[in-house]
C-alpha cells in the first residue's frame, strides 16, 4: 500500500530490516508447528484407543495412559523433552495397534524413492489399518495380519515380486471375508496342509449352506509383467533424478500402467480393446477356478477379485448389450456377461471414437468361462468383486444340476444376497436385483 502511495518500487527482502523480520517470522512458524504436534494422526489415536478398549491388558495400555497424562500437562507445548516422550509413546502404541500397517508403510516408503510394485499399490492403507484393529478382536483377522507381516518380512532385504503378490492376496482375502460377513453368515475354513478346500463357508437366511473360493486375479503374465513394470518405474526414477541434477526445478516423467498388456508387447497392444479384456478375464477365471478339492465340499461359488486388472464394472456389464447413454445411438457389450457366456462369432461393440462412428470391434473366438463344455466350470456361479469405489460385487449364475438339496433358486438367492447385480446365460435374471439405469461406467 505504501509503495503505491509514494511511488516506491515493490518491496523485496533486500533490506536488512525485512530480512530480520522474515527470519523472525520463520522461527515463530517453526515454534508454533512444534506446539501443534503435526506428526500425530487422529486415525492412529482412534485405533490406539480402540485397542485398549478391546484388550485392557494390551502392552499398549501404559503408553496410552502416559499419552493421556502428557496431553493434560500444561508444559507440553513449550517442552521439547515432553514432546519427544509423547512421540516415543505414540510410536510404541502405534506399533502394537497397527503391526501390518507399520510394516507395509515402512517398506512401501523405502521402495517409493526408486521403484514401485503394482500389487502393493492396490493396498489401501486405511483399510489395512482397519484390518489391524479387527485383528485385536477376531482371530481370523489376526491370522491374516500375522501372515501379511511375515510376507512383508520376506522382502525386507530385497524386493520380492512373489512376496508382494502374496501380501496383496492375503490383504484381499481378508477384505473378502469382511465383505461376505456383511452379507451372509460366513466363516473361514481352516487350511489343512496337502488338502484342497474352499476359503469360506457361508449360510443363507433360509439355512442353506454354500462355499466360496477366492482368487485375486493378477495382471497379464503375472510376476513377469510385474517385474517389467517395476523396472519401468526405476527408469522413471532415474530420469527424474537426472533432470533435477541438471538444474531443473520441476522434473516430470511418464510411465505406463497397463494390466492387460503382455510382457514385451508393443505394437499389438490396444488399450481400448474390449475383446482383450473379455478374453483375459475369461482365461484367468478358467485357470483360477479349476475342478478340484475347492469345489468338492458342496455348492461353491468362485469369487474373483479384479483390483489388479483395474476393472471398474457396472450393471451394464452383466448384459450382452446395452445402450451407451453418453453416445446416443451406440450400444456397448457387457464385459462380464461375455467373459462368462460369450460364444465364438459373437460381435463385440465398444464405445465409438465419436458420436455416429462405427463401433464394432470384432468377434469373439472362444466360449465363455461358464459355457465351455471342453473346460467345464465346477461351481454354481461366479462373483466378480472390484473395489475401486467401494466394494462392488457382480454375479454370474451357472446352469448347474441340483447338488443335494441345493437348487438353481438357491444359487439365485445367494447371488441376490451378496451382489449388487447378477444375470444368467439367457439374460433372464437382469430384472431381479438391478435398477433400469446403470449408475457406474464400465
Amino acid at each position: 500500500m505504501l509503495n503505491a502511495l509514494f511511488g516506491l518500487k515493490k518491496t523485496s527482502l533486500t533490506s536488512n530490516l525485512n530480512k530480520a523480520f522474515a527470519n523472525y517470522h520463520v522461527q515463530q512458524i517453526k515454534a508454533q508447528r512444534a506446539r501443534f504436534l503435526s506428526w500425530i494422526e487422529l486415525d492412529v489415536m482412534d485405533g490406539i484407543e480402540a485397542l485398549v478398549s478391546i484388550d485392557g491388558n494390551s502392552p499398549a495400555v501404559p503408553a496410552y495412559k502416559r499419552m493421556m497424562e502428557l496431553f493434560q500437562d500444561a508444559g507440553l507445548g513449550d517442552s521439547s523433552a515432553l514432546q519427544a516422550e509423547l512421540q516415543q509413546r505414540y510410536k510404541e502404541a502405534e506399533a502394537i495397534a497397527f503391526p501390518a500397517s507399520i510394516a507395509f508403510t515402512a517398506h512401501a516408503q523405502a521402495l517409493s524413492s526408486w521403484t514401485r510394485n503394482f500389487s502393493l499399490v492396490q493396498i489401501d492403507p486405511m483399510r489395512l489399518r482397519a484390518l489391524d484393529i479387527a485383528a485385536h478382536r477376531d482371530l481370523t483377522f489376526k491370522s491374516y495380519v500375522s501372515k501379511i507381516c511375515d510376507r512383508i518380512g520376506d522382502a525386507v532385504n530385497a524386493p520380492n515380486t512373489r512376496a508382494y503378490a502374496q501380501v496383496f492376496e492375503l490383504y484381499s482375502e481378508a477384505l473378502v471375508f469382511e465383505f461376505l460377513r456383511s452379507k451372509v453368515k460366513t466363516a473361514r475354513i481352516d487350511e489343512i496342509k496337502g488338502v484342497q478346500t474352499p476359503d469360506f463357508h457361508c449360510e443363507l437366511e433360509s439355512g442353506k449352506q454354500f462355499f466360496v473360493e477366492v482368487k485375486s486375479l493378477d495382471v497379464v503374465d503375472g510376476d513377469l509383467r510385474q517385474d517389467a513394470m517395476s523396472v519401468d518405474a526405476i527408469d522413471q526414477a532415474v530420469d527424474l533424478h537426472e533432470q533435477l541434477a541438471s538444474g531443473k526445478s520441476i522434473a516430470t516423467s511418464e510411465g505406463e500402467i497397463a494390466p492387460y498388456k503382455k510382457a514385451g508387447e508393443t505394437s499389438t497392444y490396444d488399450p481400448r480393446s474390449l475383446i482383450r479384456v473379455i478374453d483375459i478375464l475369461r482365461e484367468k477365471m478358467v485357470k483360477a477356478f479349476k475342478s478340484g478339492g475347492q469345489f468338492a465340499k458342496g455348492p461353491t461359488f468362485g469369487l474373483a477379485v479384479v483390483d489388479r486388472l483395474g476393472l471398474v464394472a457396472g450393471r451394464q456389464d452383466l448384459v450382452p448389450y446395452y445402450a451407451d447413454e453418453d453416445m446416443p445411438g451406440a450400444c456397448g457389450s457387457g464385459v462380464l456377461w461375455h467373459a462368462a457366456y460369450g460364444r465364438p462369432g459373437t460381435p463385440i461393440f465398444r464405445r465409438p471414437d465419436f458420436e455416429g462412428a462405427p463401433n464394432l470391434e470384432g468377434h469373439l473366438a472362444t466360449h465363455g468361462a461358464l459355457v465351455d463344455v471342453g473346460r467345464p466350470f465346477a461351481g454354481v456361479g461366479l462373483i466378480v468383486l472390484e473395489r475401486k469405489e467401494g466394494d462392488h460385487a457382480w454375479g454370474l449364475q451357472h446352469k448347474h444340476a441340483p447338488q443335494g438339496d441345493w437348487q438353481t433358486d438357491d444359487t439365485t438367492e445367494a447371488l441376490a444376497a451378496i451382489c449388487e447385480g447378477f444375470n444368467d446365460e439367457v439374460n433372464a435374471l437382469i430384472g431381479w436385483n438391478m435398477p433400469e439405469v446403470s449408475d457406474r461406467a464400465s
